[in-house]
């Protein structure tokens, strides 16, 4: 059953890359609670945390709705929340925080995993890079993930970043925009 997720994720990774290489990204913007998407996110890890031993803690500041698409933004969510479980030893946690500061709605993902040198952060979010080292040799992926997740990030005007520190932890920080004024929306909006 694993092998078959795997695989489906790969498939799913690659036929994302195809749809942005061809620029047919289309978001599909609403007003949603960025809470909520998170909460369902946290949930639907809740077994695969709990086989190791892994400790998942939300701590969320009340926000207002934005607008966003909530396919993309649960996609990014759930590959990072998958990968600080993944590379994250057993009986650790990690800790899922959302905060609006200076106009911008702040999500992170804090793990106590293997961590990062500043080569391995430097190349994280290029098309298929995978660190290399014993700890992701044993840990299935397809180089994709932080790649799309920084694309669907950037096509909603915001930014991802990374602290780590090698055996200590990493921390995946998203930046999604508040606006200033209630945002009118007339329909898809596409980003080439």
């Amino acid at each position: 059953m694993r092998s078959t997720e795997e695989l489906n994720h790969f498939i799913n990774s690659i036929l994302e890359l195809t749809r942005l290489q061809n620029s047919q990204l289309k978001l599909e913007l609403a007003s949603k609670d960025v809470n909520q998407l998170i909460e369902r996110a946290v949930l639907e890890f809740e077994v695969q945390s709990r086989i190791k031993h892994i400790e998942l803690k939300i701590d969320l500041e009340p926000l207002f709705p934005i607008h966003l698409d909530q396919s993309l933004i649960t996609k990014v969510l759930n590959n990072i929340i998958d990968n600080a479980i993944k590379y994250s030893p057993a009986h650790s946690t990690v800790l899922i925080r959302s905060r609006e500061e200076n106009n911008w709605i702040e999500i992170s993902v804090q793990d106590q995993g293997i961590g990062l040198s500043t080569e391995e952060q430097q190349n994280l979010f290029t098309r298929f890079y995978r660190a290399k080292n014993d700890a992701t040799t044993q840990v299935n992926g397809t180089g994709l993930g932080l790649y799309l997740t920084q694309y669907f990030i950037e096509a909603h005007q915001g930014r991802v970043e990374v602290e780590s520190t090698p055996n200590l932890g990493s921390t995946f920080k998203i930046f999604l925009p508040v606006p200033h004024f209630p945002v009118q929306h007339t329909g898809e909006h596409t980003y080439a």
